[in-house]
C-alpha cells in the first residue's frame, strides 16, 4: 500500500533542503528519525534516517518525518511557550497534579512536552493518512518490531477528531484535561497487560470500566510515570525530532562521557557548601621579605638581622559566569531556587554574570537584581555557552557554571566546552537522567533520594 498523499508530500519536501539515508539495520535509536542541522552555509538541512527492512512500510515512515517538518513543528516551538498558553498549562496540571506525587517537581515540564509530542503527533498523523492507512502502518510497525504494544497517537482514540492543527488539539486536550489523562492511564495499563499477561485483542466494555475505576483516585505508578515521561522527550528540540517506535529519546544520548567526576549533593544547603569549595582559587602573592624572619625564630647567634624571602599562598575570588538553562524541560522553581543560592554568596563574588538561556538568549543580570522571570522555549544550550565565552572572553582565573537539566544535544555541549579555558563546573539537578559527563570538571548531581529544596 502506497498512503495517497506521498507523492504530493514528496513534492513539498523537495522545496526544502534535506537528505535521506535507508539503513535496512535502523532499529537504534528508532526506526525513522530526522535531525536538523543548523550550522552551514545553505541554512538549516532536515536530515532523514529511515528503516527500508519492511518496503510498504518505508513511505508511512518518511511521511510521518516529514509531516513534522512540513507542518513547522521545528519553527513553532518559542510560539508554545507565550505567558498566556503557560497559564493555560499550569492551570490544566494543577487538576491532575496530585496523580503524580511530584515533590521533586519534575513532571511540571514532563506534563508540558508530553502534551505538545502528542498533539503534534496527532496533526501529522491525522492530516496525512486515512484511517485504514494508519492501521495498516501501526500493523507493519508493531510486526518490524516484533511488539505488539508498540502504538502511535491516533486523535479518535482520544474522542477527536481528525485533521485539525496541533494548536487546535492542545485546546481540546486541555478543555478536559481529566479524561486525557484517564485515557492515557487506561492505554498504559493495556499495554502493560499486553506486556506481562500476553493479552491480545480486544477489551471488553466491562473490563474497560474496570480498569476506569481501577484508576479513580489513584497516583500515578512507577510504570505509568515511565510511560508518560517518555512521551515528554520525543520532538524535544528545535533541531532534532526522534521518532520511529513511537516512543522519545534526550537529545545526545549517544555521548560517551569524557571524563567522570559526579559529587552527590541531597539538599540546597548542602550544594551551596560545595559550590564556594569549587568556587575558592589558590594563587601565590608576589614574593615578600620578612626582616624578623630569622631573628624571631633566634636562627642565628649575631646581633645582624639576615631577612627571609617568604612565599605566601593566597586564596582569590574569581569572576563568576552564570549559565541557567531555562527551557521548556527545566521546572520553574529549580530555576528560582537555584538563583537564591547563589544570590547568598554574593558578598564573597562581586563581580557575577548570568546570563538565561533556552535555545537563543533570553536575559541577563547579576546576583543584585531580582530574580528574572524568564521560563520556557526549545533547547540549545551549547550555543549560549558559546555566546558568553566569546562575549565576556573568559580566562582561566574565571569559573563558569551551567545550571540545566542536560536534556540537550550534550555533544554540541562538548565542542563548546573545549574552547574555553576558565575552570567548567555544572549542576544537574535532573537525578533521573543518566550521568553522562561533555566536558565538565566536576558535575554536582541531585541525590536520587533527596529533595532539592
Amino acid at each position: 500500500m502506497i498512503p495517497a498523499k506521498y507523492e504530493e508530500v514528496k513534492v513539498q519536501m523537495d522545496s526544502l533542503l534535506y537528505t535521506v539515508e535507508y539503513d535496512s539495520e535502523l532499529f537504534s535509536p528508532y526506526i525513522a528519525y530526522t535531525i536538523q542541522t543548523k550550522k552551514n552555509t545553505l541554512g538549516k538541512i532536515n536530515r532523514l534516517y529511515i528503516n527500508n527492512r519492511d518496503p510498504e512500510l518505508t513511505p508511512f515512515l518518511f511521511m510521518h518525518e516529514a509531516g513534522h517538518i512540513l507542518f513547522a513543528h521545528t519553527r513553532c516551538l518559542k510560539s508554545r511557550f507565550d505567558a498566556f498558553l503557560l497559564e493555560k498549562l499550569k492551570a490544566a496540571f494543577n487538576q491532575v497534579k496530585i496523580l503524580f506525587d511530584d515533590d521533586l517537581g519534575h513532571f511540571t515540564g514532563c506534563f508540558t512536552d508530553t502534551l505538545f509530542n502528542v498533539v503534534m503527533d496527532f496533526e501529522v498523523n491525522s492530516r496525512l493518512f486515512s484511517e485504514e492507512e494508519w492501521e495498516f502502518m501501526q500493523a507493519h510497525t508493531r510486526t518490524l518490531l516484533q511488539n505488539d504494544t508498540i502504538g502511535g497517537q491516533w486523535p479518535l482514540d482520544y474522542g477527536f477528531p481528525l485533521g485539525k492543527t496541533w494548536n487546535e488539539y492542545l485546546n481540546m486536550v486541555l478543555l478536559n484535561i481529566k479524561d486525557f489523562i484517564n485515557y492515557f492511564r487506561i492505554e498504559s495499563k493495556i499495554k502493560q497487560m499486553r506486556r506481562d499477561e500476553g493479552f491480545d485483542g480486544v477489551i471488553s466494555e466491562s473490563t474497560y470500566q474496570k480498569i476506569k475505576k481501577e484508576f479513580k483516585g489513584k497516583k500515578f505508578s512507577l510504570t505509568e510515570l515511565h510511560d508518560f515521561e517518555r512521551l515528554s522527550h520525543a520532538h524535544s528540540s528545535e533541531y532534532a525530532i526522534p521518532h520511529g517506535s513511537m516512543s522519545g529519546c534526550t537529545r545526545g544520548a549517544f555521548l560517551e562521557p569524557t571524563k567522570v567526576c559526579f559529587i552527590n549533593y541531597t539538599n540546597m544547603k548542602d550544594l551551596l557548601g560545595k559550590v564556594k569549595k569549587l568556587l575558592i582559587v589558590k594563587g601565590r602573592a608576589p614574593l615578600l621579605r620578612n626582616q624578623l624572619y630569622n631573628t624571631n625564630r633566634r636562627r642565628y647567634s649575631t646581633n645582624v638581622i639576615i631577612p627571609k624571602t617568604v612565599k605566601y599562598n593566597t586564596t582569590k575570588r574569581p569572576n563568576l559566569y552564570l549559565l541557567f538553562d531555562i527551557s521548556g524541560s527545566v521546572d520553574a522553581k529549580m530555576v528560582h531556587d537555584f538563583f537564591l543560592t547563589f544570590q547568598t554568596i554574593k558578598q564573597e563574588f562581586t563581580y557575577t554574570k548570568i546570563v538565561f538561556w533556552a535555545d537563543h538568549f533570553n536575559g541577563e543580570c547579576t546576583l543584585e537584581d531580582k530574580i528574572p522571570d524568564y521560563y520556557g522555549g526549545g533547547t540549545d544550550i551549547a550555543s549560549g555557552i558559546t555566546y558568553i565565552n566569546k562575549k565576556y572572553e573568559l580566562r582561566k582565573k574565571d569559573v563558569f557554571f551551567v545550571i540545566s537539566d542536560f536534556c540537550d544535544n550534550l555533544e554540541d555541549w562538548a565542542v563548546a566546552l573545549k574552547k574555553m579555558e576558565c575552570k567548567l563546573y555544572a549542576i544537574d539537578w535532573n537525578s533521573k537522567k543518566p550521568k553522562i559527563n561533555p566536558g565538565f570538571e566536576k558535575i554536582l548531581m541531585n541525590s536520587p533520594v533527596s529533595h532539592s529544596a
